[in-house]
C-alpha cells in the first residue's frame, strides 16, 4: 500500500523564558492529501476522507496535490487509461515530496518516522491490496470508544461501526438527572452529578496531544474543568474528525459470540426506538463501554432497618439535599473523597468516612475518617473499636462492577478496578483470542491519553504492524505486570507503575514525544497541592506538556462555585483570572495567543467615524468588569525607541510611572491597539500587570459597536516634561480640554473615580 509521507514536527519551545519573542508554534496540519486513482479527475484537490474542503481563497495555501488541467483524457485518446493514472500518480508523489531546502534549513532527515506522522494526525492510507477491509465493531462511544474511532477512522483497510446506547457521544460525561432505569427499561448509564469538577488537572491525562484544550477553547482555561467543559472537549475532537458518522446511536449490544469456523465475531444489536434486531459479522471487536455504571453495593447488618436515606454514589446528584445533615460515606475511593468535599461545600453538618484503609487527607473541619463500619442499629452507625455515631443518610462509595452482559463467559473480563487486569495482554488484548480487545479497563491515572495509546496499539495489531505473541507468552507478560502491581507499597508506586505502562505503550506506538515526562510533572505538582489543601487544589493552574501554555485560575474558586457552572463562566475573561494568569510568568507566544483569544471573544473590529478617524469596537456586549483587550508586554518600548517611529504607530502612554519611561507601542498601522482612542469619560481602564502587560478593563457594560477608549491622563504622568501636552477633542460631557498628564491626582478626577480610575499596578 502507499505510505503517506510524514510532516516535519514544529520546533519545541525551550523550557526557559526567552528574552525575545519565540517563534510561533505551527498549528496542527489541517489537511493531508490522499489519492484514489479510481475517482480522480483533472483539477481535483486530493484530501483525506472527512477533511475540510478549502475555500477558493485558501486554495493557494492548502497542501493538496492539484492535477494540472492539461492532463485530460480527451487529448490522450485510447491511451488515456494508461497516461491519466500515471500522470495522477506522478503529481501526487511530487506533492508528497518534502522540500529539500526546508529539510536542509531545519536539519530534518529524509527518512520519515511513524512517530512524526502520528504526532499531529493520522493521514489517510489508501487500500490498494484488493482485499476487503476488516470490519471492526466498537462498543461504546465514550472517551474510550472515541479514541478507537480516532485511531482507526482514516484507514481504508478498516470498516468501522460503533454501537452506542445513548443519543450522543461522551459516555459518562453526559449528565442525566434521572436515576434508576430509562424509557427503555435499561439502567441509567450516567453516574455524573451536576457540580462535579475534574479531581485532577487536565494536563495529567485528560488533555490529548493531538487536540489540546487550547485548540478546542481558543484560549487558556483552568486546569480542573467542570463536567460541562470536559464533555464539550470530548465531543469537540469527535466533531473535528467527523467520528460521529461511524456511530449508531440508541443501539444496544445484546450478544457477541466468536465463530471459530469463520474466524469472525457475530454481533447482535437492537435499535432501542424501533426494537429492530440486526445481526452482523466482524473481524475484530473493541469493548469500550466503561466500568463506572453498574454499582457494587455491599450490604451491612442493619441496612434493612435504617430509617434514613440509603443510596449508592451512582445515584448521587445534588449535595444541597443533605444540607444540615450528618452523612456517612462507606468506602475510600475517589468517589468518597469528592462527595465528602461536595457535602462540606454545600453545608452538610458533618461528614463521616468509614473505610478499611484511611486516606490520610487534610480534611476540612466537619469531615473525619473513622474505622470500618460493623453494623447499623436504627440511625446509629457502629464502627470497629467501639465508636458510634448517629447519621441521617448513608452513601455507599464502594465502586462499580465490570459488567459485560453481551459477552459469553469465555470472552468476558473478570476483574476488580486494578492497574493490571488479568487476561489482557498489554492491558488491551484478550489473551485467549486477541481479536477481542478491551480499552480503558485499568484503574486510571492518565485516562484519555491512556485510552488513545491503547487504541493506537489496537490499530497497529489490526493492521499487522504490531505482531502478537502466542497465548503462553501473553500470559507470562500479564503475570509479570500483576506481580509488580502486587508489590506496590504506596501512592508513588501506583503512579510510577502506570507511568511505566503508558511509557511502554508510547514506545510501541510512537504516539507522542511529550509523554509521559510532561504529564508526570503536572501530576506531582497536583499531588503536592492536594496534600496542602483539599479545598483549594482545584484552583491551581498547571502547564500543558503539549501546547506549552499555562492554565488560568478558575473565574470562581471551587469552594465558592455552588451553582452549576455554565461553560461561559468557565471561559470568563475576568481581571482576577487574567492577572493571576500573568503572575505565572507567560511567554510572549502565550500572550499573543491570549490577546487573540480576547479579541475573538468580543469580536473586536476596526471602524471609522467621520472626523474622528479609526476606532476599535466590540461586536458583542462586553459586561462591566471583563477584560476587553490585552496589550502584550512585547509591545512595550522606551521613549527613545518610540520617538524614532511614525507617531501614528504607537500609543503615547507612560505606564504609571514605571522606571525607564516605558510605552505601549502598536505594532502596525491599522492594528487594533493602534486604533484605541482617548476619552475623558472612558469605558476602559488600564491595568498594568507585574510583567508590564496591560489589561484594558471594562468600566461599565459596553454596547456592540461602541468605540473602546481609555483616559490617557490616567497613565501619562510626565507629558509636560516631555513637551507632549495636547488639546483634547473627545467631545465628552466632562471633557477637560487638555491632555497633559497627571490629571488623575486632581480633586475633580478623584471625585469621579469610576470615570477615570488610577491605573491599578499589581505588585510583582
Amino acid at each position: 500500500r502507499l505510505q503517506t509521507a510524514a510532516q516535519p514536527l514544529p520546533p519545541v519551545a525551550p523550557p526557559h523564558r526567552a528574552a525575545t519573542q519565540p517563534q510561533r508554534l505551527q498549528p496542527p496540519l489541517a489537511t493531508v492529501p490522499g489519492l484514489d486513482l479510481r475517482t480522480a479527475r483533472p483539477g481535483d484537490q486530493f484530501l483525506p476522507r472527512g477533511a475540510p474542503v478549502p475555500t477558493p481563497q485558501e486554495t493557494g495555501s492548502v497542501p493538496g496535490a492539484q492535477l494540472p488541467a492539461a492532463v485530460s483524457p480527451a487529448g490522450l485518446g485510447a491511451w488515456s487509461w494508461v497516461f491519466v493514472p500515471l500522470g495522477l500518480l506522478v503529481a501526487w508523489v511530487r506533492s508528497r515530496r518534502p522540500s529539500l531546502a526546508l529539510m536542509a534549513a531545519t536539519g530534518t532527515k529524509l527518512e520519515s518516522t511513524r512517530m512524526e506522522a502520528e504526532h499531529r494526525w493520522e493521514p489517510e492510507t489508501p487500500c490498494v491490496s484488493g482485499r476487503p477491509p476488516k470490519r471492526v465493531a466498537v462498543i461504546g462511544a465514550g472517551p474510550c470508544g472515541l479514541s478507537a474511532l480516532y485511531a482507526l477512522h482514516p484507514l481504508d483497510e478498516v470498516e468501522l461501526v460503533c454501537f452506542e446506547r445513548q443519543r450522543q457521544v461522551g459516555g459518562q460525561w453526559n449528565y442525566d438527572p434521572r436515576t434508576g432505569v430509562d424509557e427503555y427499561g435499561l439502567p441509567i448509564h450516567s453516574s455524573m452529578y451536576p457540580h462535579l469538577w475534574s479531581n485532577g488537572p487536565k494536563e495529567v491525562g485528560c488533555e490529548l496531544p493531538n487536540y489540546t484544550f487550547l485548540e478546542h477553547f481558543g484560549r487558556p482555561v483552568p486546569s480542573c474543568p467542570p463536567r460541562e467543559a470536559v464533555a464539550d472537549y470530548v465531543k469537540g475532537r469527535a466533531r473535528k474528525y467527523g467520528l460521529e458518522r461511524y456511530v449508531r446511536f440508541e443501539t444496544y449490544v445484546q450478544r457477541v459470540e466468536w465463530d471459530g469456523a469463520r474466524h469472525r465475531f457475530t454481533v447482535e444489536t437492537r435499535h432501542l426506538p424501533t426494537r429492530k434486531v440486526v445481526t452482523e459479522a466482524f473481524d475484530h471487536v473493541i469493548v469500550a463501554n466503561g466500568h463506572f455504571s453498574v454499582p457494587q453495593f455491599p450490604q451491612y447488618p442493619g441496612y434493612d432497618t435504617f430509617p434514613g436515606r440509603l443510596l449508592h454514589s451512582k445515584d448521587f446528584r445534588e449535595a444541597s439535599e443533605f444540607r444540615g445533615q450528618t452523612v456517612l460515606l462507606v468506602g475510600g475511593s475517589l468517589s468518597a473523597e469528592d462527595i465528602a468535599l461536595q457535602l462540606y461545600k454545600f453545608g452538610a453538618r458533618r461528614v463521616i468516612i468509614t473505610n478499611r484503609t484511611p486516606m490520610h487527607y487534610p480534611w476540612p473541619e466537619g469531615v473525619s475518617e473513622v474505622p470500618l463500619l460493623t453494623h447499623m442499629e436504627g440511625s446509629t452507625a457502629h464502627f470497629q473499636g467501639g465508636l458510634s455515631a448517629d447519621v441521617d443518610a448513608i452513601i455507599s462509595c464502594t465502586g462499580y462492577q465490570y459488567d459485560f452482559p453481551f459477552l459469553p463467559d469465555s470472552l468476558r473480563l473478570k476483574t476488580r478496578n486494578v492497574l493490571c487486569p488479568p487476561s489482557l495482554y498489554k492491558g488491551v488484548f484478550w489473551a485467549e483470542n486477541p481479536n477481542l480487545m478491551y480499552l480503558g479497563m485499568q484503574n486510571q491515572v492518565y485516562t484519555f491519553v491512556m485510552f488513545d495509546l491503547q487504541a493506537h496499539l489496537a490499530r497497529d495489531a489490526i493492521l499487522g504492524r504490531f505482531p502478537l505473541p502466542g497465548p503462553a507468552e501473553m500470559r507470562e507478560d500479564i503475570d509479570l505486570w500483576r506481580q509488580r502491581e502486587a508489590a506496590i507499597a504506596g501512592v508513588r508506586d501506583f503512579f510510577a507503575l502506570q507511568t511505566e505502562y503508558v511509557e511502554q505503550l508510547n514506545q510501541l506506538t510512537a504516539y507522542c514525544t511529550a509523554l509521559p515526562v510532561g504529564c508526570l510533572e503536572a501530576l506531582e505538582a497536583a499531588e503536592a497541592d492536594k496534600a496542602a489543601s483539599l479545598v483549594t487544589f482545584r484552583d491551581q493552574p498547571y502547564r500543558s506538556a503539549y501546547s506549552f501554555s499555562s492554565a488560568v485560575p478558575p473565574p470562581t474558586r471551587w469552594i465558592d462555585a455552588k451553582v452549576e457552572q455554565p461553560l461561559s463562566d468557565y471561559l470568563s475573561l475576568s481581571l482576577e483570572t487574567l492577572s493571576e494568569y500573568s503572575a505565572h510568568g507567560l511567554s510572549l507566544e502565550e500572550y499573543s495567543q491570549l490577546e487573540e483569544a480576547v479579541a475573538q471573544r468580543w469580536g473586536l473590529q476596526l471602524g471609522a467615524m467621520e472626523g474622528l478617524g479609526q476606532h476599535v469596537a466590540p461586536s458583542v456586549p462586553v459586561p462591566a468588569g471583563m477584560v476587553a483587550m490585552v496589550l502584550p508586554p512585547y509591545s512595550i518600548k522606551t521613549w527613545a525607541e518610540a520617538e524614532t517611529e511614525d507617531n501614528d504607530l504607537f500609543i503615547q502612554v507612560r505606564l504609571g510611572g514605571r522606571s525607564g519611561a516605558l510605552f505601549s507601542s502598536a505594532r502596525s498601522r491599522g492594528s487594533l491597539d493602534c486604533s484605541l482612542n482617548h476619552s475623558c469619560d472612558p469605558n476602559l481602564a488600564a491595568v498594568i500587570l507585574p510583567d508590564l502587560a496591560v489589561m484594558l478593563l471594562a468600566l461599565r457594560d459596553i454596547r456592540p459597536g461602541e468605540p473602546l477608549c481609555w483616559d490617557y491622563d490616567t497613565t501619562e504622568e510626565d507629558l509636560v516634561a516631555f513637551g507632549r501636552q495636547f488639546d483634547c477633542a473627545c467631545g465628552s460631557p466632562h471633557c477637560r480640554g487638555l491632555i497633559r498628564g497627571g490629571n488623575f491626582v486632581e480633586p475633580d478626577r478623584i471625585a469621579r473615580p469610576a470615570a477615570a480610575p488610577r491605573p491599578l499596578q499589581l505588585s510583582a
